[in-house]
């Protein structure tokens, strides 16, 4: 008698239940380490991101405190354009500085760095007043100068400078008193 055998291959077509399992949990396994590993590199690429954001914001910074001579009060000073560009700034400067160095000998001229460092070098070497040209400068045509003693600043129109410079060197006249007091 032969017994009816049903073909093997139709239980060979598909995958036993154990089989299922073991490859839902390679697959859970291998999920499992590429999320941490995908997360890590977003947190990595955020991290650059912000960095590089940091940069950009500490150019623009000194950018503006060497265009203007001020720090910025708000974003919107970092995203506008300046009222006067850095080369007319500096294009008055070097006027104002042959200006004086026809009255004076010892007149020093120094662009490079932030105004901070600028003033520290001047400190260093015992520069008794530092003359400060910003945008505001060139359009209402005054300066700051900042006292190396008292770390005092005032402005001054370019017309009276060196006539207040003289009177201060002098002892002619207070700080305070030659000029507007900047706050």
């Amino acid at each position: 008698m032969e017994v009816c055998r049903k073909s093997s291959s139709l239980f060979q077509a598909g995958f036993t239940l154990i089989e299922l399992l073991v490859a839902i949990a390679i697959l859970a396994l291998l999920v499992g380490g590429a999320v941490p590993f995908a997360m890590n590199q977003l947190d990595k690429a955020r991290r650059s991101t912000a960095k590089t954001d940091m940069q950009a914001f500490k150019g623009a910074i000194t950018m503006y405190q060497m265009g203007m001579g001020k720090n910025p009060q708000s974003l919107k000073d970092l995203v506008k354009k300046p009222a006067k560009t850095f080369e007319e700034i500096f294009e008055f400067a070097k006027e104002l500085e042959k200006s004086l160095k026809n009255s004076w000998l010892d007149i020093f001229f120094d662009s490079s760095g932030s105004i901070g460092r600028r003033y520290a070098r001047s400190d260093e070497v015992g520069i008794p007043f530092c003359i400060t040209i910003d945008g505001d400068s060139i359009k209402n045509k005054d300066v700051t100068i900042r006292h190396r003693d008292t770390t005092k600043q005032i402005r001054v129109p370019v017309k009276d400078l060196k006539n207040i410079l003289n009177q201060l060197i002098f002892g002619e006249i207070s700080f305070e008193k030659a000029g507007k007091l900047v706050k």
